[in-house]
């Protein structure tokens, strides 16, 4: 048995004559970057009846063509979304498949075959890969290299995600016939949020322990608590849409602000401050003089139930 190595052509010429006679040509396991190891021999025979090549240099010569398989590579993913409903505990989003959803592949570098021959440049659309039913998509037969993906339409008011995400699919070993890349992508709908604070009229001092409802705009109820110790109810993914807040019970010494307060989440990430004020429950005091009942009596006109709303964008991360 002789060992030889292919030059860096994959042309391997015996230094000396063979004689007439069979042979079985195999190849040492080792790894050869981007191949697979080709474990069947190759038999040959060399007699009077064998197709020789009479080469210039090297001479009369018998071809023996021995091949290997190149690796190649495959993607599967998995979109979900969500799914909302309101029940007795306030919104519940569920985890969904999402159907139809179109997803770029791209080159994430210049991507070459196992030739060397360029097939892809950088950021080429390799191909547009649409979810099934079960939100799922799988592509084949991709050369080794550097992807990415990047969602290119999303549906049922999902928002759509921008970002890359990127694999590589990279080269194992000489029996890894298919480097395979599974990934799990996550669409959510559009929510934002409600920063309640309950605070005094007159100086602003926050107000624990104040009853609220909340409610859509189809007098749906959502959500049903009191402000913690701050003056403060913090309610996150509230759905896009109109609702409003009614004080059912006050803090002890104060009035119950009897309008509602509306408030809307436009768009996603939103946070909705609402401040709402309520007034000291006033006691009678029979010993003040007349002039003294007027002031009291021009400040509960003036300081009617008053409530705020103010708007602010939540920073993206």
């Amino acid at each position: 048995m002789d060992v030889f190595e292919t030059d860096e052509n994959g042309i391997l010429i015996t230094p000396y004559p063979l004689e007439s006679g069979t042979y079985f040509l195999e190849e040492v396991d080792q790894k050869i970057d981007g191949y697979l190891w080709n474990k069947n021999s190759v038999e040959f025979t060399i007699d009077e009846n064998s197709k020789l090549v009479n080469d210039d240099e090297f001479g009369i010569l018998y071809e023996v063509k021995f091949e290997n398989k190149a690796v190649k590579g495959s993607l599967e993913l998995t979109k979900t979304g969500e799914k909302v409903e309101l029940t007795n505990k306030g919104y519940v989003y569920t985890e969904i498949n999402l159907k139809d959803v179109k997803i770029g592949l791209y080159a994430n570098e210049d991507i070459y075959d196992s030739l060397g021959n360029l097939k892809y440049k950088k950021d080429t659309l390799i191909k547009i890969l649409i979810t099934d039913e079960n939100g799922y998509a799988k592509v084949e037969n991709l050369f080794l290299g550097k992807y990415y993906l990047q969602e290119i339409e999303t549906i049922n008011n999902h928002i759509l995600d921008k970002t890359k995400y990127t694999f590589e699919l990279k080269y194992k070993d000489q029996y890894t016939k298919i480097i395979n890349y599974t990934t799990l992508l996550k669409n959510h709908l559009p929510k934002g949020t409600l920063e309640f604070t309950k605070s005094d009229f007159s100086n602003d001092k926050t107000l624990p322990n104040t009853l609220i409802e909340i409610y859509t705009e189809n007098d749906e109820l959502v959500y049903v608590g009191r402000t913690d110790s701050n003056g403060k109810i913090i309610i996150n993914e509230l759905p896009l849409g109109k609702y409003y807040i009614i004080e059912k019970q006050a803090p002890e010494g104060y009035k119950i602000n009897p309008d509602k307060m509306w408030f809307e989440i436009l768009e996603d990430g939103k946070i909705v401050k609402a401040i709402m004020k309520d007034e000291v429950i006033e006691v009678p005091n029979t010993g003040v003089n007349d002039s003294h009942i007027i002031d009291i009596i021009g400040l509960v006109f003036i300081t009617g139930g008053v409530g705020f709303i103010i708007y602010d964008k939540k920073r993206k991360k």
